[in-house]
């Protein structure tokens, strides 16, 4: 018979190797235009000096009373208030 195992492992290993080529050959090209677009935003961003804000601060007590919220009722976020109010809600 010919080819046999020898030949069809070849020809495995073969379409591999292709097929692992190609892939690289994408993967550096979807590679290098992310860090061209990143570092294009970086130079932008240098020129406007637009810098990100910390928010930091954190309301501790009711406006109407002195009760105590807690860090789930202080959260701004909705969604993120839902996430973790769900959690505290479990436990």
């Amino acid at each position: 018979m010919p080819g046999g195992f020898a030949a069809m492992n070849s020809f495995v290993r073969e379409t591999i190797c292709h097929a692992l080529e190609a892939s690289n050959t994408h993967y550096e090209k979807t590679f290098k235009a992310l860090v061209a677009e990143l570092t294009a935003s970086i130079a932008n961003n240098a020129e406007n000096k637009l810098l990100p804000t910390l928010l930091t601060s954190v309301r501790e007590e009711h406006s109407e009373g002195s009760k105590k919220l807690s860090k789930c009722e202080t959260e701004k976020a909705p969604a993120l208030r839902a996430k973790k109010c769900d959690g505290e809600k479990k436990a």
